[in-house]
């Protein structure tokens, strides 16, 4: 077992706020967290990506829509972003896969204007076929020049291993250089008109100094549209692969990823599966980090996360390792997740003091405004009620080992039930093809570039 230190103690008094959740007479869902202590107002659009199929969303076109919204230059070479901060606003926008979340922060004084323009923006969008070519040729850009991030490498080459290639799952949101070169104008001006709509399924997050009818009135005029969408088409489940990346450059460390889907029944299965992550990478005194960083000296960080508001949840864990060291950091982390499931498993000092640490965190990522609406919008995208929200801390202490281990064990008990994701120099990477008990693919950056 880890030796671990026991967390800090802290004498956090903060009290998690009330979050109201009122339905619109046109059925969009306003949630609600009012902080006195702040002036600052901060509204967020929220809708699920239901359309998933490359035949109808081209690879990248989401991502690529909401920078055509947000960016483009209008006839008087302003752009949304730029209207916006004009009124005093910040904007917030951004997209993957899986959700669009657009929005903005101003002073609690200074709402309504930015916020009709964020809605007759997305009513009345102007396009631009010069301003098209334009973010086109730029995204392209950004995409080569990722080429050089191994982890955004990883990445992509992570979600070509675990999703199918039929689904735009399959690759990060921005795409793949092949698909950006095939949008054409108005297939994007289609697309745009298709997911860029308040339906019922829009949620709204808001934090507020206080209930302020003039805004509810504004938003319960939006008229709402049906959300046809894909959502329940079955794809096919690709055969589990590893792969080894390589790069031309001569990288000093190699970036690893690893990861798995995970079953998920209810709200139990997240508060074990935090506990067992907590452990397992999720603080710098994981087992992952004091193994990798602190007692082999392979990486500066190493860990793991699980994403519950993908469909279906995904454990992630990685991290930057010694382009020399890349087999053994393979070798480390396969014992140790080997480990808590044999003759390694989670103590109960070490349950404790990841129920205490999960428990300051949820506390603390209320406590400011911006932390706040981030909690609020994963509650959303998690699909999880103001019960599991109130209820969280109590719950955690209800948990056992057991319970975390009944759950857990259903995925996985060793890294070979993971998709594995290498990416750094080929001579050290060809010499991988072959490692004991695991089966891995070499392949260019170039071939999902």
């Amino acid at each position: 077992m880890n030796n671990l230190p026991k967390p800090s103690i802290l004498k956090n008094t903060f009290k998690l706020p009330n979050i109201s959740n009122e339905a619109l007479s046109n059925k969009i869902n306003v949630f609600t967290i009012h902080k006195p202590s702040t002036d600052l107002f901060t509204i967020l659009f929220t809708n699920k990506v239901n359309e998933k199929s490359t035949s109808l969303i081209p690879p990248g076109a989401i991502s690529f829509v909401i920078k055509m919204l947000f960016e483009q230059k209008d006839l008087n070479n302003y752009s949304l972003y730029e209207k916006i901060e004009n009124l005093g606003a910040d904007p917030i926008y951004s997209s993957d896969n899986n959700f669009i979340t657009i929005g903005f922060q101003s002073s609690s004084d200074n709402w309504e204007n930015p916020l009709n323009l964020i809605i007759n923006s997305i009513l009345n969008p102007h396009f631009s076929e010069k301003e098209f070519v334009r973010l086109k040729k730029q995204r392209a850009g950004e995409i080569v020049q990722n080429k050089g991030n191994p982890m955004y490498l990883a990445q992509k080459g992570l979600a070509k291993s675990i999703y199918s290639q039929d689904s735009i799952d399959s690759f990060t949101s921005y795409g793949n250089i092949s698909s950006i070169e095939d949008y054409e104008f108005d297939s994007i001006k289609n697309i745009f008109r298709k997911i860029l709509i308040f339906s019922e399924d829009t949620k709204i997050s808001i934090i507020n100094i206080n209930n302020d009818t003039k805004l509810y009135k504004l938003l319960d005029t939006l008229k709402t549209k049906n959300d046809i969408s894909n959502e329940n088409l079955d794809f096919s489940n690709p055969e589990k692969k590893n792969y080894l990346i390589y790069t031309n450059t001569n990288n000093p460390q190699s970036a690893i990823l690893f990861g798995k889907h995970l079953t998920f029944s209810n709200s139990t299965d997240i508060i074990s599966g935090d506990l067992f992550n907590e452990v397992l990478g999720g603080s710098f005194m994981s087992r992952l980090n004091v193994c990798l960083r602190e007692n082999k000296g392979y990486s500066y960080g190493f860990g793991s996360n699980i994403q519950w508001n993908t469909n279906p949840p995904l454990l992630i864990g990685g991290g930057s390792v010694n382009s020399s060291k890349t087999k053994e950091s393979i070798d480390e982390i396969n014992n140790e997740v080997r480990g808590l499931f044999n003759d390694n498993k989670i103590s109960n000092e070490e349950l404790n003091n990841a129920k205490y640490s999960l428990k300051q965190e949820y506390l603390n990522n209320f406590e400011t405004h911006t932390s706040a609406l981030k909690m609020l919008n994963w509650l959303i995208t998690a699909k999880q009620s103001k019960v599991f929200y109130n209820q969280y801390i109590k719950n955690i202490n209800k948990i056992d080992s057991n319970q975390i281990y009944q759950y857990i064990s259903q995925n996985f008990e060793s890294l070979d039930h993971f998709s594995t994701i290498i990416v750094g120099d080929k001579s050290r990477l060809e010499k991988l093809q072959n490692f004991d008990s695991f089966n891995f693919q070499l392949i260019s950056a170039d071939e999902i570039i």
